[in-house]
């Protein structure tokens, strides 16, 4: 059975899932990215600012010369309208969030984060972290030496710091991570301290944002407990589906996205009498009572089903979902019809 939690890591045990950026359930691209939605699986993009940003799957990833490690994928950031002048209360962010079971082997010890990045930008950019409450913060500076040149970062952090504030240590947010591209001086913070309020960066962050010929880029993520960064090492990629299947899930197949015109995977039953109520199983248990979104395989029309006798859409009319399964009820005006519905489950945090 697939391990479903890293709540028991070790040292060199990786507590960021889809590190490796192979799992993106949800698409591939996202032109015009709005703030809160999830790219690659589990991370999330986050802003507040003017500038416009094109989100990517990216096959240039650092070499396994340089990384000792093969990936396929990098997480891009494209600027395609420009921010020149970040105000106070304005950022830019590539966001991930570790579910308190997760996260509280962590909590009184020192913790390594490393990965690659590459940005047109150089200069100083910051990584921070706060708890559930954002009531306690902490910010690390690191440094883009070279432009468009892939390279590697480690951050060490000691959690002993972590000890006051709002903490989750069960499934709510145990401690969420943002790699900052711009910040405001509302959310300028110190250095390498945990503070009492929600800081992202500190003054020294450059502005990420100020030219359209602009890129940033992630790849290789890890999160490890103790001071020293080991190299990546990659989870069965069936293991690390479960992992993000644990917080979002969907019907389609792997590589066809929400919304897709296709009949594979779709959920199909016949009506009995005139309702449909069906009972559709999860592929792993969710981390909390997740929102669904049903579609049409014919068209992809959201919050429908495809009756196959009269080839129309029909509305959905409930799903009472949990965390194992859901069920679904259409109301049919025919015995016996034949329905197709394709779903998204999402228990994000």
């Amino acid at each position: 059975m697939a391990k479903l939690s890293t709540s028991n890591v070790g040292p060199h045990d990786n507590i960021i899932i889809n590190g490796d950026f192979d799992i993106w359930q949800r698409g591939i691209s996202f032109a015009a990215a709005a703030t809160s939605i999830f790219t690659a699986d589990r991370f999330e993009h986050k802003k507040s600012s003017d500038a416009v940003v094109t989100l990517t799957r990216d096959t240039d990833v650092p070499t396994q010369a340089e990384s000792d490690h093969l990936s396929n994928y990098s997480h891009k950031l494209d600027v395609t309208t420009a921010d020149a002048t970040i105000a106070a209360g304005q950022f830019q962010s590539m966001a991930y969030q570790i579910e308190g079971y997760d996260f509280a082997p962590l909590q009184g010890k020192y913790g390594t984060f490393s990965f690659w990045v590459k940005s047109t930008k150089t200069g100083i950019f910051c990584l921070s972290m706060w708890c559930s409450g954002a009531d306690n913060s902490y910010v690390a500076e690191y440094t883009v030496n070279a432009s468009d040149t892939w390279e590697k970062k480690t951050i060490t952090v000691n959690f002993n710091g972590a000890d006051t504030g709002t903490w989750d240590y069960t499934n709510g947010r145990g401690l969420e991570i943002r790699w900052v591209v711009a910040c405001g001086s509302t959310y300028h913070g110190t250095a390498d301290t945990w503070q009492a309020s929600q800081k992202l960066a500190t003054s020294n962050q450059v502005n990420g944002l100020d030219n359209t010929a602009n890129n940033f880029s992630l790849a290789q993520v890890k999160l490890e407990l103790g001071t020293v960064a080991t190299p990546l090492e990659p989870r069965p990629f069936a293991e690390e589906l479960a992992m993000c299947q644990r917080y979002y899930e969907k019907s389609y197949d792997h590589g066809k996205y929400p919304g897709y015109t296709d009949y594979e995977g779709m959920d199909y039953t016949a009506s009995n009498g005139t309702s449909y109520l069906h009972t559709i199983p999860w592929a792993v248990f969710k981390r909390a009572i997740p929102t669904i979104v049903t579609y049409s395989p014919q068209g992809g029309a959201a919050g429908y089903a495809y009756a196959f006798n009269v080839a129309a859409d029909i509305a959905v009319t409930s799903t009472t979902p949990g965390e194992r399964s859901m069920y679904v009820i259409i109301n049919s005006t025919t015995d016996g019809h034949k329905y197709g519905v394709h779903y998204t489950v999402d228990a994000e945090l």
